[in-house]
């Protein structure tokens, strides 16, 4: 450790990695700990959260062996710290499988040592690994099984918090009902997720009155947050700007306080939400202040998330900038629609471009579905923008690139959101044809799009499939001057408006499909 810091000798990181990893090897457990600070940190080595994961690894079969040699209750303790920790690795690289078998080893070993000791420590991490399988669930589009999960969490932190009444069993209670209104939000069950939502926020608002301490502190924010979600999704603008408002107050007060990056990505995160706000009231009031308010938000969160990403160098971090270059570009695009200058799509192209890079780059790492996803739709994005430079071939390349990617994940997956995409790079490529003067080339690629979200439409019977459903029968309609497909477009999004009087995006388009029925 001597080399690391420099006490009584030169600093020599080489030599400093060369001992710890030869003690590691022989089975010290402080050295194969540090070996692991060390590779997610980035201290004395080169940060490598693959090795730093083999190493947490070896330190949990270290843990285990020496719980079985001399078995007592605090040994068994630090084995689930351990795969808890194990997991937690593997979830921060996406590596869903392996966190799924770090937690359920937990839950495994858990149980155990609660009906071998008795201790309610081991009740506890029963539960903390229920909700952990329940996230990754989630992750891996397992809804129910989530459910499933955390119910049987909530179950355990219930009878926790009623038997011992600690800050901690309270707050545990209160993190159970939060992954639950997660749960129904994301299932866009608003009624029950704000129920949960507001059993946590009771939780919370007391502990952080019996505390002075941070964590309480930052989950309030995070309830803030999820219940301004549920409001602005019930159109209660005004209100969800008061509970955003209330968790960047709270946010940038912890930021202060500790300097911490967890802290610098909340406070990001904040501001984006406060930017997503500002747009959905342009969308509403077609204010030219509230853009400029929307890009305020989001630049002071790209400037945080740049700052995160240079300084952790993960995956996460880098995607999380990416989306920060991606929703400054959407501003610049919008703001291309509204006064039609060119310095507007150029400025939306430079955003879309630095989000491609990233893209790319975490495609090559990750080699998950998720990633391969957002590069699929960042090659659709810059497509987009090109197509409106009239760079026709070359965002027919663009087009390109994201259906291949497109078909491989809906051939894999079979889910809507890679069948959606698939269909919608169709309709662009039908697009570009048409542009391009190959009526016969963009009837076929808007007949393959049609087809899929008829298919979808069926599946899900959303407004979202049948706004999709409706674009494509108004551009076959268009392209043919065929009036019954401009009819049906017509019809759906008529419908679409009667029902959504609060979105006008829907009646605009209605009215578009009116006009073109006109001229036929």
């Amino acid at each position: 450790m001597a080399y690391l810091s420099g006490i009584d000798v030169e600093v020599d990181h080489e030599r400093a990695v060369e001992l710890i990893t030869g003690a590691a090897e022989a089975g010290c457990e402080e050295a194969i700990k540090k070996l692991v600070s060390m590779y997610q940190s980035g201290e004395g080595v080169r940060r490598d959260y693959r090795k730093a994961i083999e190493w947490q690894e070896r330190l949990v079969d270290l843990l285990i062996e020496s719980y079985e040699k001399e078995p007592d209750a605090d040994k068994g303790y630090a084995v689930l710290i351990a795969l808890w920790e194990l997991g937690y690795f593997c979830m921060g690289i996406r590596a869903w499988d392996n966190a799924k078998k770090a937690y359920e080893k937990m839950s495994e070993q858990s149980e155990r040592f609660y009906a071998e000791y008795g201790d309610r420590r081991f009740r506890r991490e029963m539960s903390v690994s229920d909700n952990e399988l329940g996230n990754i669930a989630m992750a891996q589009g397992e809804p129910e099984e989530a459910r499933a999960y955390y119910e049987k969490g909530l179950e355990i932190a219930k009878a926790l918090e009623k038997e011992t009444q600690t800050l901690e069993a309270k707050r545990d209670l209160s993190i159970s009902y939060h992954y639950l209104g997660q749960l129904a939000y994301k299932q866009n069950d608003l009624t029950a997720a704000w129920e949960y939502y507001a059993k946590a926020l009771e939780i919370r608002e007391a502990l952080v009155l019996e505390t002075d301490t941070v964590e309480p502190l930052r989950d309030l924010s995070i309830n803030y947050i999820a219940i301004g979600d549920i409001v602005m999704e019930k159109g209660c603008l005004d209100l969800a700007r008061v509970y955003y408002e209330k968790a960047v107050e709270i946010r940038e007060a912890i930021l202060q306080e500790t300097r911490t990056v967890q802290a610098a990505g909340d406070l990001a995160a904040s501001y984006e939400k406060l930017g997503n706000l500002a747009e959905k009231q342009h969308e509403l009031d077609k204010e030219q202040e509230y853009l400029d308010e929307a890009r305020e938000y989001y630049e002071k969160a790209l400037i945080i998330r740049d700052g995160i990403a240079k300084q952790e160098r993960t995956v996460q971090a880098a995607g999380d900038l990416a989306a920060g270059y991606e929703k400054l570009g959407n501003l610049a695009e919008k703001q291309y629609e509204l006064d039609k200058e060119q310095e507007y799509l150029d400025e939306a192209r430079e955003y879309f471009e630095k989000a491609l890079i990233i893209r790319k780059s975490n495609a090559k790492q990750e080699r998950t579905v998720q990633a391969k996803r957002a590069l699929s739709v960042s090659y659709n994005k810059l497509g987009e923008i090109v197509c409106k430079q009239y760079h026709l071939d070359e965002a027919r390349e663009y087009y390109e690139k994201g259906m291949e990617i497109s078909k491989a994940i809906a051939m894999e997956t079979q889910t809507i959101e890679a069948k959606r995409d698939l269909a919608i790079s169709y309709s662009m490529l039908g697009i570009i044809a048409e542009e391009q003067n190959k009526p016969d080339e963009a009837r076929d690629y808007y007949k393959t799009g049609k087809e899929i979200f008829e298919d979808i439409l069926l599946e899900t019977d959303t407004n979202e499939s049948y706004d999709d459903l409706a674009a494509s029968y108004y551009h076959l309609g268009v392209l043919d001057g065929d009036r019954q497909y401009l009819q049906m477009a017509f019809d759906i999004w008529t419908m679409l408006a009667e029902q959504c009087p609060e979105d006008p995006s829907f009646r605009e388009r209605a009215e578009m499909a009116e006009r073109a029925l006109q001229t036929i």
